[in-house]
């Protein structure tokens, strides 16, 4: 690899290694084509060009199960039988699982086949800022529903994004957005709205939280609208869980409070889209975004310059994400050895820049899924409503030792040691019932060999899938069609090429080429990579 090209990139701030920098940050690793490409124009065409296909690219196709409309098959009415209910229960929660699973690896498939990846990687962002988790929200087809939408406005204006999220079916059953009513309006989404996910702590009072709360109140979750209900009545003492006819929301007029609220200075009988627009004009949202963004990207921007023209942008724009990105992906800031192979790869991108760079033949399993759970980050089951943190919380003892691992499955689709469960992976406890008769039942339908004095441990969601746990397949001859280089260190260059943002270390290199040396045939090619992969350079990007 010639080392002109970091002059390159220090002289005239674009070349090769800066196209591959932005292509490493804004998808999962980097095309050594479409580096050259990207190369050949300007650094504002090359970005303009990114955008612009992220933006026009049509949306995947979604999974099979998802059904317009939803129909909650364990529903319950005032006249459902108890064995009746608890079949409906127990098929619907068997069914959340396999399709909870399937939407990780549909999800996971459009980040290793899209050729938009940017899209992809603002759908995680935005997965993380408006955090939801299948723990609480339980069904399947609303977590879809939430991520289709942060895809729809990944790159699109923040306004419509916001108030999309806001009545949001998954969103509204998270942070209880569904049980307020002007009786007793819950607060609990009017503050992450403003701490969380537009404003950041200090730029609100308790009671901008209190009043937006009355504003947002009245809003539910029905069938939509024309849908034919059965006309059987429902126990209002039953969990909402039961009795939900549908996840689209709907104002209840009766249920809103439609009194004046006095939010952030401003009086008015302000309701949903009143709150959103308050919130989006209000001065520091604009910043807060800028600086999430940033920090999302990897940027080093200690003045703040970067972030204050972000900020200046999206207010110009009227919330418009686009633009604050190519101010981004355009600045000086964003190509200085202080924003380069800085920033450590979630969990999920380097699984899946791993794939991609590596041409891997895959499927994700649920080893895979294992696997990043182990390292921090199970998709659509964030830790809690702030999300994953990132940056140097991806890296503990235990979790660095399991992405050194990461060659045990990518190369031999064997297990990597210390995946042995912990916390709650070990299953959580189940009470069984007091009644005898329902406790022999109960067992039963659990799969009988255990005694009733036994404790119970409930299988954790996703456990139900069958299959081997790893399905990837590593050949050669994609990375080398032309076959492999006779000498070690042609194969050694051409792998940390691959893999490396930037140029490798000597140690690395020297490394690289000893494993190539001490090695015959395609095992040549595992030694280098197994080394490559374990190296505390690829856990940067």
């Amino acid at each position: 690899m010639p080392r002109n090209r970091v002059h390159e990139a220090q002289q005239s701030g674009w070349s090769s290694l800066a196209a591959r920098h932005l292509l490493a940050r804004t998808g999962f690793g980097f095309d050594l084509k479409h580096e050259e490409k990207l190369a050949a124009l300007s650094r504002e065409q090359a970005v303009d060009q990114l955008l612009e296909d992220a933006q026009k690219a049509p949306c995947p196709t979604p999974p099979e199960w998802v059904k317009t409309p939803w129909v909650n098959t364990e529903r319950r009415y005032a006249d459902t039988t108890a064995e009746e209910f608890r079949g409906k229960h127990g098929a619907t929660n068997g069914r959340y699982a396999r399709e909870i699973a399937d939407l990780r690896r549909w999800w996971v498939n459009e980040m290793l086949t899209s050729l938009v990846p940017l899209r992809e990687m603002m759908t995680l962002f935005w997965h993380s800022h408006f955090a939801s988790s299948i723990g609480k929200v339980l069904i399947s087809q609303a977590m879809y529903e939430q991520n289709a939408t942060q895809r729809k406005h990944a790159l699109g204006n923040f306004r419509q994004l916001l108030r999309a999220m806001t009545i949001d079916g998954a969103m509204m059953i998270y942070l209880d957005l569904e049980d307020s009513e002007k009786t007793q309006p819950n607060e609990n989404y009017a503050r992450e709205l403003f701490e969380l996910f537009a404003l950041g702590h200090g730029h609100y009072t308790q009671a901008d939280i209190r009043e937006a709360a009355r504003a947002l109140s009245g809003w539910q979750l029905n069938a939509p609208p024309g849908t034919t209900l059965p006309q059987r009545p429902t126990n209002p003492a039953d969990n909402r869980r039961f009795t939900r006819d549908g996840i689209v929301a709907e104002l209840v007029v009766e249920r809103h409070d439609s009194g004046t609220k006095t939010i952030f200075g401003k009086t008015g009988t302000f309701g949903l889209d009143e709150v959103i627009e308050l919130t989006v004009n209000h001065p520091a949202c604009g910043l807060f975004l800028a600086e999430k963004l940033a920090s999302y990207f990897g940027l080093s921007d200690e003045t703040g310059r970067v972030q204050q023209q972000m900020a200046e942008v999206f207010r110009s724009t009227g919330g418009e994400i686009a633009p604050m990105l190519r101010v981004l992906f355009t600045a000086d800031e964003f190509y200085t050895d202080g924003s380069r192979n800085r920033l450590i790869k979630s969990p999920v991108v380097l699984w899946v820049s791993t794939c991609r760079q590596l041409q891997l033949d895959t499927t994700y399993t649920r080893g895979v899924n294992k696997y990043l759970a182990a390292l921090g980050q199970e998709l659509f089951e964030p830790p809690n409503v702030k999300g994953w943190p990132g940056g140097e919380t991806w890296i503990s003892a235990g979790t660095l030792a399991l992405r050194y691992h990461l060659t045990d499955i990518v190369l031999e689709s064997k297990e990597p040691p210390g995946m042995d469960p912990m916390g709650r992976d070990r299953g959580r406890p189940v009470m069984l019932p007091k009644d005898p008769a329902e406790r022999a039942r109960f067992l039963a339908r659990m799969g009988g060999g255990m005694s009733e004095g036994e404790g119970m441990m409930a299988p954790r969601r996703g456990e139900r899938e069958t299959g081997p746990a790893y399905e990837v397949k590593f050949s050669p001859d994609k990375l080398f069609p032309a076959g492999l280089p006779d000498s070690s260190a042609d194969l050694a260059d051409q792998l940390l090429n691959r893999l490396l943002v930037d140029l490798p270390r000597a140690e690395l290199r020297a490394a690289a080429m000893e494993a190539a040396t001490r090695n015959v045939g395609p095992l040549r090619v595992q030694a280098v990579l197994r080394l490559i992969l374990s190296s505390p350079d690829y856990q940067l990007t």
